[in-house]
């Protein structure tokens, strides 16, 4: 489900009705454009590719639809950075821990 903000629906006497993207060649492409976009920017940080999605809708394409394909893509990917070293355990006390003495 996309967020309100970014859904488009028509409204005929009692009924909302959603309005459904066509299956056109040039939506396919922008589709194209957005998973290779995001397929290029696997190890970069999340503003590159914020980047590219912003010159997409510069290009005269309806923001929605671009913003609408970037919001799935981006539940589909899961952030790979590199690994977090674990934080220190804190006791009740709110002090951190201390290894054990050998």
């Amino acid at each position: 489900m996309l967020p309100s903000s970014l859904l488009v629906a028509r409204k005929h006497r009692d009924t909302i009705r959603p309005v459904y993207a066509d299956f056109t060649a040039a939506n396919q492409a922008l589709a194209k454009q957005l998973i290779q976009a995001y397929h290029d920017h696997v190890t970069k940080r999340k503003r590159a590719v914020e980047a590219v999605i912003a010159a997409l809708e510069t290009q005269g394409r309806e923001y929605r639809f671009v913003r609408g394909l970037a919001v799935l893509l981006d539940r589909r990917c899961r952030p790979d950075g590199p690994p977090q070293p674990p934080l220190p355990r804190r006791s009740a006390s709110g002090h951190p821990r201390h290894p054990p003495r050998p």
